[in-house]
C-alpha cells in the first residue's frame, strides 16, 4: 500500500487547477501535497511548509472510491514540489490501474531526471515558474528552463504575472521552448497581463489567461495550422476533435499533427460547475 500526505483534496473542473490542455472541461481530483520544494521568503509555496498544516494521509484505496463516486477523469498531484516528497516509483503504483490522466505539478527546480522517472505513469507536468519572476530567487532557479525544455516531458507552464516586464520569459517559454504557457496574472496586473497574452496569441504561439472572463485567450489551437481544437465560452467548453479512448495526445483534424493536448474519452454525466472540498 502507498501512502501519501496530503493538506487538502478538491473536485472540479480541470480548469480551475490552471490546466488547459488536459481534458478539457474534465473533472479533475486534486491532492494538495505540503511540504518539498526550496525555501523562499516570498513565495507562495512556503505556506506548505509550516509544520502547523493539518494534514491527513491517502492511499489507493481512497483514490479508487473517488474514482467510482465522482467519475473524475483527471488526478493531479499538486504542491510545492511533490516528487521531492513522493518517490517516482511509489507515485507509479499510486496511480496504477486508475484509467485516469496524471498530471503532476512542480516548481522545476528538481533534477529533470527525477521527472523523466515519473514520465513512466505521468501523462503531463505541469511546472509553475514562480521561481523565475521572484525577486529572490531561490536556489536552482534556472534548472526550470532545463525541465522546460527536455525533449522527452510533456510540460505546461504556469507563470504567475505579479509585475510587469515578464513578456520576455513568456516568450522564451512559448516560443524558443514551444510549450503551452498559462499565465495567471495578479491583482492590478490584468490588462497588462491581457495585452502580452493577447500579443503572443497573434504570433501563433500557444499562451492562455487564466481567469479570462472574455474567453477570448482562452481557445487552444493547433500550432501546426492554427485550427481550433477547443472552444472555451462562458456556458461551457466544446471539443472540435474526437477524444481518444485511452489517455493520449490528440491528433488535429485538420493537418494530422500531434498537438500538446492530452485528452481521453469523456464520462457521459452531469459536469460539476464548481469546485469543492472533499476533504
Amino acid at each position: 500500500m502507498v501512502e501519501v500526505e496530503v493538506a487538502r483534496v478538491l473536485l472540479g473542473p480541470v480548469e480551475d487547477a490552471m490546466v488547459y490542455t488536459v481534458c478539457p472541461g474534465c473533472l479533475a481530483l486534486r491532492l494538495l501535497v505540503p511540504g518539498g520544494g526550496f525555501e523562499c521568503g516570498e513565495c507562495w509555496w512556503d505556506r506548505l511548509r509550516s509544520p502547523a498544516l493539518v494534514t491527513r494521509r491517502v492511499d489507493e484505496s481512497f483514490l479508487r472510491g473517488k474514482r467510482e463516486v465522482t467519475r473524475y477523469e483527471v488526478l493531479i498531484i499538486d504542491g510545492a514540489e511533490p516528487l521531492a516528497s513522493i518517490e517516482p516509483e511509489a507515485l507509479c503504483r499510486l496511480v496504477e490501474g486508475l484509467g485516469v490522466i496524471v498530471v503532476v505539478r512542480g516548481l522545476g527546480l528538481l533534477e529533470p531526471s527525477v521527472y523523466r522517472e515519473a514520465g513512466r505513469c505521468v501523462h503531463m507536468f505541469s511546472i509553475d515558474a514562480s521561481a523565475l519572476v521572484v525577486e529572490r530567487k531561490p536556489r536552482g532557479f534556472n534548472r526550470v528552463y532545463e525541465v522546460v525544455g527536455d525533449e522527452g516531458l510533456n510540460v505546461e507552464v504556469l507563470l504567475p504575472y505579479r509585475r510587469r516586464g515578464l513578456k520576455a520569459i513568456i516568450a522564451t517559454l512559448a516560443g524558443r521552448y514551444r510549450r503551452p504557457v498559462v499565465v495567471d496574472p495578479g491583482e492590478g496586473y490584468e490588462d497588462d497581463a491581457y495585452r502580452v497574452v493577447d500579443e503572443m496569441r497573434k504570433k501563433g504561439l500557444l499562451v492562455y489567461l487564466h481567469g479570462d472572463s472574455s474567453f477570448t485567450t482562452l481557445d487552444v489551437t493547433c500550432p501546426s495550422c492554427g485550427a481550433t481544437l477547443v472552444e472555451r465560452r462562458p456556458w461551457g467548453v466544446k471539443r472540435l476533435y474526437k477524444p481518444p479512448k485511452e489517455p493520449s495526445r490528440v491528433k488535429c483534424p485538420s493537418c494530422g499533427a500531434t498537438t500538446p493536448l492530452v485528452d481521453m474519452e469523456p464520462v457521459r454525466r452531469p459536469r460539476l460547475q464548481r469546485s469543492v472540498a472533499i476533504l
